[in-house]
This record gives structure tokens, sequence and C-alpha cells, in this order.
């Protein structure tokens, strides 16, 4: 499941090679519909971004360091396919069938559409121009209480906070070894710094996640903002958003530890 990254069901199938063959076909069409590829840049995107601020902060050295080894990590192909893999994990037949039905139907169809397009365009512009419209014609109070309901199914706002701590954790752990030369040292520290990271994307998630909703599917009619409610608060619905969350923090966690060997290989001390 994909609704927005604000800046972003039950049988198992048996044994056997052809009914992997078709969980694997299967699996990797739901990853393309429910948008994790979209994420999967987003993520390998922020983190080098961030990467670039932090290695601002050093010394000329390790940040050289810094750069040359997230390049070398955030290898867009491998995080992908590391994502995928997640993805595919812990698979439930007819909870995909049921999720395919519905990403296929014309509502599914359409709110993808709506979803895409929001992507596309200059968010701080679109948006001021939205809030200064509902000023005018406010949404009316029923379709904010669905749409409310939505973004609570679809876990919008953890997912987002998932993720900018995700690209925190990554990067401060890169720092953390390039400063003390020992990943182990300062947990605490790192641990209070992710804290706090997740809190602040949660709230900031929390406050916006009303008019992004309101803007993303201000075009869908209620009747349609409320089938995609009752498929996301099914069990269908529950478990794709659960593979979605597992597949980006799979590829977190995978990047952290990437990124750790490389820069415990490359410390000076080590060649020493």
């Amino acid at each position: 499941m994909r609704t927005m990254i604000l800046l972003g069901f039950i049988a198992l199938i048996g044994p056997g090679c052809g009914s992997t063959l078709a969980r694997n076909g299967q699996a990797d069409r739901l990853y393309e519909l429910a948008g994790v590829p979209g994420q999967i840049s987003a993520l390998v995107e922020a983190v080098a971004l961030y990467a670039a601020e932090q290695a601002g902060g050093l010394d000329l050295g390790p940040g050289r360091r810094l750069r040359v080894a997230i390049s070398a990590t955030a290898e867009p192909s491998a995080v992908d396919a590391v994502a995928r893999a997640s993805f595919a994990s812990d698979w439930q037949r007819d909870a995909a069938q049921t999720a395919l039905h519905w990403y296929t139907s014309p509502t599914g169809e359409r709110m993808r559409d709506l979803e895409l397009r929001a992507n596309e365009v200059d968010w701080d512009a679109a948006l001021s121009d939205f809030v200064d419209e509902i000023i005018r014609e406010p949404v009316p109070l029923h379709r904010v209480a669905l749409l409310a309901r939505l973004a609570e199914a679809t876990q919008a706002a953890e997912s987002t906070a998932e993720l900018e701590t995700g690209v925190a954790r990554i990067v401060l752990r890169g720092v953390q070894i390039l400063v003390s030369g020992d990943a182990s040292t300062d947990d605490a520290d790192l641990f209070l710094r992710l804290s706090a990271v997740y809190d602040g994307a949660i709230g900031r998630s929390r406050m916006q996640e009303s008019i992004v909703f309101q803007f993303v599917y201000y075009a869908a009619s209620d009747e349609e903002i409320e089938q995609y409610v009752l498929f996301a608060e099914s069990p269908a619905g529950q478990w794709i958003i659960a593979r979605d969350r597992a597949a980006l923090a799979a590829a977190v966690d995978w990047l952290e530890r990437r990124l750790r060997g490389l820069l415990e290989e490359a410390q000076p001390s080590a060649a020493a």
C-alpha cells in the first residue's frame, strides 16, 4: 500500500517450484502496483542528501570518505533487490489475490492515478493554493473524517517517520564510525537522536496529513474514497501495508550494515 510519503491477505503458498514462480511473479507485480519502487528511490535519494549534509560538518578526509562510501552503498538496483525479497516473504496467497484485484479495479486504478499525479506537483505551491481554496470552500466534515480513516488505515504518518528515522540511522551510524572508529560507541546518544527524529517526523506528518489527503484525493468521489478505506482496513489491505513497511525496513537495515562494513574496512587504523 502506498498512499503518500509526506515530505510515500491469508493462506500461505505451498512448497514447490511452480508455486514459487507464481508467487514471485505476483509479488513483483504487487510490489510495483503498491508503489514500493518509488519509496526505495526516495530512500536512496534521501540518504545521499543527508549524507552530503552531514559530510559538510566533518573534517575534509572523513567527509570525503562518507560521501564515497554512501555512493558505493546506496546503489538503487541493489537496494531494490533487497526490498523486493523482503516484500515477497511471509506471502499469503488469498491476501495477495485480493490486493491485486483491488489495484487493478477501476477504483483502485483511479486512486493510484491520483497519487501518482500528486507526486508530480510542486508541493509547496500546490498546497498553499489548496489551503487558500479550502478556506473559501471547506471540505465537508464527513469527507474529512473519511480521509482521516484512510490516513490511519494506511499508516502514512508512521511510514513517513520510519523512513526519515531510517535515513538518519544509516548516515549517523556512518558518522559515528568516522568520528570514533567504532560503531558500538555512543549508542545511547544515537538512540536519543533517532528518537528525536522519529518524534519530530511523526508529529509533522500527523499535522500535515489531513490537508495532504484532502489535496491528493480532491478529485475522488466519496464513494471511491470509502471503497479505498474499506480495502485499506481489510485484512488484505493491512497485509500489503505490512509488506510495504517490511520492504523499507529491510532496505534500511541492509544499507546500514553495508555502509558500516565499507567504512570499517576503510578506516585508516585498519591498514596500520
